[in-house]
């Protein structure tokens, strides 16, 4: 799994980044192309702001996207109900191409978000 630069700074606001096992992520720094992208992504991803919603957070979530995309990463993992939301409505609007599909731990458990076409949002 990815760990982003942007993820690290958020974490270490409230405890060390270096308390955590690590050996199992691959640290992926906000560069230059995350950046332009980013930039793109901030108008619509920006629509999708509820009015509660802090405007900082909603610039790192966007940060965060940009960079999956410019990696082609196809999921992104969140405990954020509200960045999920975000995700999956600029999915749904379909103007931007290779959004990752969003995974909320705090829903439970389904390997359909895996499956093709990530069926797991469907309600059965």
């Amino acid at each position: 799994m990815f760990l982003s630069t942007i993820v690290i700074s958020e974490f270490e606001v409230r405890q060390r980044i270096t308390d955590l096992e690590l050996h199992n992520f691959i640290v992926k720094p906000f560069n230059i192309e995350d950046a332009i992208a980013a930039g793109r992504l901030f108008e619509q991803g920006f629509a999708t702001k509820m009015p509660s919603e802090d405007r900082v957070a909603v610039k790192d979530d966007i940060k965060l996207l940009a960079q999956c995309m410019t990696a082609g990463i196809g999921h992104f993992i969140s405990d954020d109900a509200a960045c999920a939301r975000r995700v999956t409505a600029l999915r749904t609007m379909g103007r931007v191409a290779s959004l990752p599909y969003a995974i909320c731990t705090q829903e439970s458990f389904s390997d359909a978000w895996f499956a093709e076409g990530n069926q797991g949002s469907l309600n059965l």
